[in-house]
């Protein structure tokens, strides 16, 4: 079998060189095309778990692979820096070729210069490019650019820095400018100057010269050492691959393309395909299945790559945000800023400074008891404290009998109240009967849902510290169906259905009937409805009251533009969109009494063309902190029957932070939070106040007693029968 490799960069070294030494027998042809052209650089090598490029690249070349191991993180800000023990590492990208093109010569490759990408001769089994070719291979395969970034970055060569990895946030009087470098050698390293559009802007129109203002400005972490730009201020865009491969040819380094230009790791996600491909090339005799399984494993990999690059980019267009933060919280969200890395990895490589995070973060005086961990830090919202920052978020069991509490909901709420929550809140309560989405839903219309409520709230007040809330809801639109078990979803209620109501004759699904456009009149009654509904809630002993406005329920369609046609008053522009649920939240505020918290639950996004946007949601929720909203429950989505959502570990938590930090309010997420490592990152940071959990908490309702345990926390109390589990230690079997 005949492997051609072809490339300017070390991926396409790496890969002749891997496949190689994997199969021998194979014939092996590396084409160096344009390196003459190469820019000086450095690879910078996380210590991610599921990437071994680094033990690869050991075992590969021996004892000649020496990469920089950094020892110092400084991070800058206002004035002040931050020292934090280093973990990652880097080499020089010229040195590595070098060292690749060694090793691969001595294993058999056949390695030859062409002056052009296109001068390779002969045909042969399996041709491998890098990305910057496809032009000249696989026209077809050539990354679709996702532009409209409002960020911008240029790099520099530099020469030493004031640590083997700086971070520098600077106000001009251009605007912010953040400024992130790293060493690859003792005297040469690689620094990136990051700012929105409107900063670069603005610098342009003053005629500064960029290298005087790099120097000037980021003086103090670049220690004075030369500096020669690289490229120019350029677009934080990314692309999005399509495919990799036709017929026999093959982009091995696709998923770089996923990242924007000055993302840190991005020339290791370039290596890291490039033995993927190796390796499912080698384990297979047949090309095409290989080819297959290496596009449908890359896949996950750039995916995971561009929600991290999206995360940081909206980051820099918004990192005026973050100015006002304190020195050391914001070190912490600058490294976190990707969400790609947690407390918890932090944690394993500078514990000292981690415990200082947490210090401030907790209010814990120097010198006392260790500092809780964040997620065991106490939040007040006016005169509710909740002891801990884990909740149980609210789902639909459909498990009620006309709107009841049952036995079901006892066992429900209260296991998980033993079991260490923070907060735990019910379901969606409906404020009466047509607003429920299906028979089996809760209630809270009926005088008689008092009392049962209040068997459960008394439950979880007596026998553990955590606090309740209920989510009081209007199924609106989406009212009037089956249980999900009774057929599928978005299917009518299978007997006894009632007529819906929305803002518009718009219905949810084609298999759900047209609501009824509601009138004035219909508004004043929902407005009673719940206001009543709130009334009830205190007298049941709910310490707080969260109204539902996200998913598509009927404040929700109100709030969109895809569902709410109208064209009086209640439709239009937002103010006009949002005058009807304010008219809830106020009404129910007034029912409350001062000390008492309330929460709104809104979609963030509508994840569709046209409809509503974050920027619309942080409008709304400013609305929402001046009628007396304390704090923000942030998810998004499911206004219409059709879902593209980006999904995937905290997909969510980027709109929590944008509104938390915008609009200065508490928030909550959800979504996709699969660590205490995230829970950790996203409460230091200052990215949310609560972190919310639903599944997972269905799998392990003990769950924030567990944490406790695995982050070595003693100050959870059990309930005084259950003290004894306190010690236990089960042993996991694979």
């Amino acid at each position: 079998m005949q492997i051609r490799s072809i490339g300017s960069g070390p991926s396409s070294l790496l890969f002749g060189l891997d496949i190689k030494v994997r199969r021998p027998d194979l014939d092996v042809e590396i084409l160096r095309a344009g390196r003459l052209n190469a820019a000086p650089g450095g690879i910078a090598f996380s210590t991610h778990p599921r990437r071994r490029v680094r033990a690869r690249l050991a075992e590969l070349l021996g004892s000649a692979w020496a990469p920089r191991r950094w020892q110092s993180i400084q991070v800058l800000r206002a004035d002040r820096t931050i020292d934090i023990p280093a973990w990652n590492s880097a080499v020089g990208r010229l040195q590595l070729e070098h060292l690749l093109e060694e090793a691969a010569h001595a294993a058999g490759c056949v390695i030859r210069d062409v002056l052009t990408p296109n001068s390779a001769q002969g045909a042969t089994d399996l041709t491998a490019f890098e990305a910057k070719l496809s032009s000249t291979y696989a026209p077809e395969l050539a990354p679709q650019a996702l532009s409209g970034a409002k960020a911008k970055s240029a790099t520099f060569a530099v020469g030493p820095m004031a640590a083997d990895q700086v971070i520098a946030a600077i106000s001009t009087e251009y605007g912010p400018f953040l400024g992130h470098g790293f060493a690859y050698s003792d005297s040469q390293g690689i620094f990136n100057l990051e700012a929105p559009s409107s900063s670069w802007e603005r610098l342009a129109a003053a005629g500064e010269d960029i290298v005087r203002f790099v120097m000037e400005k980021f003086a103090k972490v670049l220690s004075g050492s030369p500096i020669e730009q690289l490229t120019a201020a350029r677009s934080m865009d990314t692309g999005m691959m399509q495919r990799r491969r036709e017929g026999q040819h093959v982009m091995l380094d696709g998923s770089q393309v996923s990242v924007h230009d000055s993302f840190l790791f991005r020339e290791e996600l370039a290596l890291d395909d490039a033995l993927a491909l190796s390796a499912a090339v080698s384990e297979s005799r047949d090309i095409a299945d290989a080819l297959a399984r290496y596009e449908k494993s890359r896949a996950h990999v750039a995916a995971s790559a561009s929600r991290s690059s999206a995360v940081m980019v909206n980051w820099i267009e918004n990192i005026h945000r973050y100015m006002d933060q304190r020195p050391l919280q914001f070190s912490f969200n600058a490294l976190t800023r990707s969400m790609r890395i947690n407390h918890r990895d932090i944690e394993q490589h500078a514990p000292k400074y981690l415990r200082a995070v947490d210090r401030e973060f907790s209010g814990v005086a120097e010198g006392t008891d260790p500092p809780p961990p964040p997620m065991f830090t106490p939040l007040q919202l006016r005169g509710l404290t909740i002891l801990n920052r884990i909740g149980f978020s609210p789902m639909c069991m459909y498990s009620s009998d006309d709107g009841m509490p049952s036995d079901f909901h006892l066992v429900h709420i209260g296991s998980r109240a033993m079991g260490g929550a923070g907060l735990v809140m019910t379901e969606m309560a409906n404020v009466s009967p047509e607003a429920r989405l299906s028979h089996g839903c809760a209630g809270m219309y009926r005088r008689e849902h008092v009392d049962g409520w209040r068997r459960v709230v008394d439950f979880v007040h007596a026998h553990t510290d955590s606090k309740t809330a209920i989510q009081l809801g209007h199924g609106g639109r989406r009212a009037s169906t089956a249980r999900p078990w009774e057929g599928g979803p978005n299917i009518p209620a299978l007997q006894d259905n009632w007529q819906t109501v929305g803002p518009s004759a718009l219905p949810y699904a084609d298999s759900l009937p047209v609501p009824r456009e509601m009138t004035v009149a219909d508004m004043q009654k929902v407005v009673a409805d719940y206001a009543q509904a709130a009334a009830w809630s205190i007298d049941a002993g709910f310490d707080m009251v969260e109204i539902h406005m996200a998913h598509g329920y009927l404040f929700s369609t109100f709030l969109s533009p895809l569902s709410n046609a109208r064209t009086d008053e209640f439709g239009g522009s937002l103010e006009n969109r949002a005058r009807f649920p304010l008219e809830v939240v106020r009404a129910v505020r007034r029912s409350l009494p001062d000390e008492m918290p309330l929460s709104v639950r809104i979609s963030a996004v509508d994840w569709s063309p046209d409809g509503s946007t974050i920027e619309h949601m942080i409008g709304f929720s400013a609305m929402l902190k001046d009628a007396g909203v304390d704090i923000i429950d942030v998810s998004t989505g499911n206004v219409i029957n059709v879902r593209r959502p980006a999904t995937g570990r905290l997909f969510q938590t980027p709109f929590s932070d944008q509104i938390r930090n915008e609009v200065k309010i508490p928030t909550m997420t959800v979504g996709r939070i699969v660590s205490y490592g995230d829970m950790d990152a996203i409460l230091a940071s200052g990215r949310a106040d609560i972190c919310l959990l639903a599944k997972a908490y269905l799998d392990d309702p003990y769950l924030p007693q567990h944490a406790a345990k695995a982050r070595g926390y003693r100050g959870m109390k059990w309930p005084d029968p259950y003290s004894t589990a306190a010690d236990v230690r089960f042993r996991a079997e694979a």
